[in-house]
Protein backbone atom coordinates (compact mmCIF):
# COMPACT_ATOMS: atom_id res chain seq x y z
CA UNK A 1 0.00 0.00 0.00
CA UNK A 2 1.43 2.98 -1.07
CA UNK A 3 0.12 6.72 -0.12
CA UNK A 4 0.95 10.54 0.08
CA UNK A 5 1.05 11.98 3.06
CA UNK A 6 1.81 16.76 2.45
CA UNK A 7 2.73 17.93 5.56
CA UNK A 8 2.63 21.85 3.75
CA UNK A 9 1.63 23.17 0.84
CA UNK A 10 4.42 26.10 -0.67
CA UNK A 11 2.23 29.22 -0.55
CA UNK A 12 3.07 29.21 -4.75
CA UNK A 13 0.68 26.81 -4.89
CA UNK A 14 -2.11 28.94 -3.66
CA UNK A 15 -3.90 31.18 -5.86
CA UNK A 16 -6.97 33.45 -5.24
CA UNK A 17 -7.46 31.23 -1.85
CA UNK A 18 -7.68 27.93 -3.77
CA UNK A 19 -4.95 25.34 -3.23
CA UNK A 20 -4.11 23.32 -6.26
CA UNK A 21 -3.36 20.18 -6.59
CA UNK A 22 -0.80 20.18 -9.18
CA UNK A 23 2.39 19.52 -7.67
CA UNK A 24 0.40 17.12 -5.81
CA UNK A 25 -0.89 15.05 -8.84
CA UNK A 26 2.22 15.20 -10.48
CA UNK A 27 4.08 13.20 -7.45
CA UNK A 28 1.79 10.48 -7.16
CA UNK A 29 2.10 10.00 -11.39
CA UNK A 30 5.60 9.73 -10.60
CA UNK A 31 5.94 7.79 -7.65
CA UNK A 32 2.42 5.57 -8.93
CA UNK A 33 0.72 6.42 -5.44
CA UNK A 34 -3.17 6.86 -5.28
CA UNK A 35 -3.50 10.43 -4.11
CA UNK A 36 -7.23 9.58 -3.26
CA UNK A 37 -6.11 7.03 -0.53
CA UNK A 38 -3.90 9.22 0.65
CA UNK A 39 -3.77 12.62 3.35
CA UNK A 40 -3.14 16.22 3.63
CA UNK A 41 -1.77 17.16 7.09
CA UNK A 42 -1.75 20.94 7.62
CA UNK A 43 -2.13 23.40 10.54
CA UNK A 44 -4.59 26.05 7.70
CA UNK A 45 -7.61 25.78 6.38
CA UNK A 46 -6.33 25.44 2.76
CA UNK A 47 -4.94 22.35 3.50
CA UNK A 48 -8.05 21.37 4.12
CA UNK A 49 -9.05 22.54 0.87
CA UNK A 50 -6.28 21.05 -0.66
CA UNK A 51 -6.97 17.49 0.69
CA UNK A 52 -10.93 18.03 -0.80
CA UNK A 53 -9.76 19.18 -4.25
CA UNK A 54 -7.65 15.97 -4.54
CA UNK A 55 -10.01 13.80 -2.93
CA UNK A 56 -7.45 12.90 -0.11
CA UNK A 57 -8.61 12.90 3.16
CA UNK A 58 -7.84 16.30 5.69
CA UNK A 59 -5.96 16.34 9.01
CA UNK A 60 -6.05 19.75 10.61
CA UNK A 61 -3.06 19.45 13.60
CA UNK A 62 -3.90 21.88 16.23
CA UNK A 63 -0.26 22.73 16.89
CA UNK A 64 1.12 25.92 14.46
CA UNK A 65 -1.68 27.93 13.33
CA UNK A 66 -3.94 25.31 13.75
CA UNK A 67 -5.79 26.53 17.20
CA UNK A 68 -6.23 29.45 15.94
CA UNK A 69 -7.83 28.38 12.44
CA UNK A 70 -10.25 26.14 14.73
CA UNK A 71 -11.21 28.60 17.03
CA UNK A 72 -11.38 31.98 14.67
CA UNK A 73 -12.98 30.11 11.68
CA UNK A 74 -13.76 26.73 11.96
CA UNK A 75 -17.29 27.42 12.55
CA UNK A 76 -17.57 28.79 8.71
CA UNK A 77 -15.65 26.58 7.01
CA UNK A 78 -17.87 24.53 3.81
CA UNK A 79 -15.58 21.61 4.16
CA UNK A 80 -14.78 19.91 7.80
CA UNK A 81 -11.60 18.28 8.30
CA UNK A 82 -11.76 14.22 8.43
CA UNK A 83 -9.88 14.40 11.62
CA UNK A 84 -8.79 17.25 14.16
CA UNK A 85 -5.30 16.26 15.80
CA UNK A 86 -3.48 17.35 18.45
CA UNK A 87 0.03 17.09 16.68
CA UNK A 88 1.60 15.11 14.19
CA UNK A 89 2.25 12.42 16.00
CA UNK A 90 -1.64 12.20 16.89
CA UNK A 91 -2.01 12.93 13.23
CA UNK A 92 0.47 9.58 11.94
CA UNK A 93 -1.16 7.54 14.46
CA UNK A 94 -4.69 8.24 12.68
CA UNK A 95 -3.59 7.80 9.55
CA UNK A 96 -2.39 4.19 10.64
CA UNK A 97 -5.78 2.71 12.43
CA UNK A 98 -7.23 3.77 9.06
CA UNK A 99 -5.10 1.58 7.06
CA UNK A 100 -6.45 -1.37 9.31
Amino acid sequence: MRFIIVLTVPPKTVAAGKPKTGMLERAAREHGLDVQRSFVVGDRYGDVELARNARARSILVRSGYGEGELAWHAEKWPVQPDFVAEDLAQAADWILRQQK
